[in-house]
């Protein structure tokens, strides 16, 4: 899974974030 950053890239989600 990734989510887009402001500068518009894209990166994966950290372990840390994970909600499953």
């Amino acid at each position: 899974m990734a989510f887009l950053k402001t500068d518009g890239s894209t990166t994966e989600w950290p372990k840390e974030w994970r909600t499953d």
